[in-house]
């Protein structure tokens, strides 16, 4: 019942069927309006009713009928307006980023052994276009990661395109959600606070790359940058992996310490965590 409820409520925030609502809305108010033209007679700063005559009537039924067509019309115009409105000069770009991606990244080194602490990591992305906004979304698919449980369909929703002056294109996108941390790390986790879950961090990513627009191709095959930890968690994650390393190798004994604890060098932590390349499938 919540799920059949939930779902209902999802269909009355997409953008189809607020446009439908708004078509009815406004055909409802000009037939109600042409309706009192109709039936009212305006004299002498009074309101009367015109008799009911054959041709009144034919009039009114004509016009009852004429409610679907102008429903449809309403509603035709709407979804036109909207849909060049959510278009722009960058149209074509997105339509040429869609399909299927591998995306190669890599992870910083541990700030105290300068050992990699993730090798360079391959997952599988969709770019696709959003048809309620026109604007790109990137679902990931994240599967045999060495410190995060699997997460299939990982959507990044905030995703922009810009012309750079050096004649490429640039590519933003940036991330904010919880992740799960495999356990047998997250037991070297002290909870922050009571009942918090050491194992649930939130990581906040942000991305740059670029790519050049291809002459006679319907499709662009290649772009490359980097991206950056903004909210430093999987940074002191990793540097907390990294100590607990260490001490294994100088076999020293290693006491679970809070995230927020894990020390960092200001001069390891920069935001940057290292390169990402997307090319096709």
């Amino acid at each position: 019942m919540i799920e059949a409820l939930k779902t209902v409520i999802d269909l009355f925030k997409t953008k189809p069927f607020k446009i439908a609502f708004t078509a009815f809305v406004l055909s409802t108010l000009i037939f109600g309006v042409l309706w009192a033209l109709l039936h009212l007679q305006f004299a002498d700063g009074g309101i009367n009713q015109i008799p009911n005559t054959e041709e009144a009537a034919l009039t009114r039924y004509v016009l009852a009928a004429t409610f679907p067509v102008c429903l449809i019309v309403v509603w035709f115009i709407f979804y036109v307006t909207t849909n060049n409105d959510a278009s722009d000069v960058y149209t074509e770009v997105r339509n040429l980023l869609e399909g299927d991606w591998i995306v190669e990244y890599e992870a910083n080194h541990g700030p105290i052994s300068n050992i990699t602490i993730v090798d360079q990591r391959i997952v599988s992305c969709e770019i696709s276009i959003n048809p309620e906004n026109l604007k790109l979304e990137m679902r990931f698919n994240i599967t045999n990661n060495p410190i995060f449980s699997d997460k299939s369909g990982q959507i990044i929703n905030d995703v922009a395109i810009r012309y750079d002056t050096s004649g490429e294109y640039i590519m933003f996108y940036y991330f904010k959600a919880d992740r799960k941390i495999l356990p047998h790390l997250a037991q070297h986790i002290v909870p922050e606070a009571e009942h918090h879950d050491p194992a649930d961090l939130e990581v906040e990513i942000f991305g740059r790359v670029s790519f050049k627009k291809p002459a006679g191709r319907n499709t662009i095959t290649d772009m490359q940058g980097e991206w950056f930890d903004l909210n430093g968690n999987t940074s002191r994650l990793l540097a907390l992996i990294d100590h607990h390393m260490m001490a294994a190798l100088q076999k020293q004994p290693f006491s679970p310490l809070k995230l927020s604890e894990v020390p960092i060098h200001h001069r390891y932590f920069d935001a940057r965590m290292g390169a990402v390349h997307f090319h096709r499938s």
